[in-house]
């Protein structure tokens, strides 16, 4: 008789941010693109890209787990690295690492996890404003 495991399967139905599921789907895509690409590229820009990327991922799932107090600054910093990563791939572009497809699949989905980002933070700033004088 085979013992039942006391680990147990995950939940079938586990929600995660549009943004979240966005930015999980540009991971896996930049690291797919790392197989294809020269050692000295893989070692070089595009391990940074890889390195931001992830920071990217860890600060949306961070800003999904604050209050919305702390969201903010997460937030903004998840908005700053949004935007070096933009360009940052623009410079894979530019230095023909990858090629037009990738480079435009990236950018897409760049620009779908920016209008996210800018819409969360506008909508932490609407429901909670900020006092201006201290």
């Amino acid at each position: 008789m085979i013992e039942s495991s006391s680990i147990k399967a995950p939940p079938s139905r586990i929600f995660v941010a549009p943004v979240i599921f966005h930015i999980q789907s540009l991971y896996k895509e930049v690291y797919l693109i790392g197989n294809r690409i020269p050692k000295r590229d893989k070692l070089g820009l595009h391990a940074v890209v890889e390195k931001i990327c992830i920071k990217v991922l860890t600060l949306s799932i961070r800003a999904s787990l604050e209050s919305k107090i702390d969201k903010q600054e997460t937030i903004r910093e998840l908005r700053i690295n949004v935007e070096t990563l933009k360009h940052l791939i623009r410079a894979e572009f530019e230095l023909k690492i990858i090629q037009d497809k990738q480079y435009l699949s990236l950018e897409e989905k760049l620009q779908e996890i920016s209008k996210e980002a800018v819409g969360w933070e506008r909508y932490i700033n609407k429901s909670s404003p900020q006092e201006e004088f201290l």
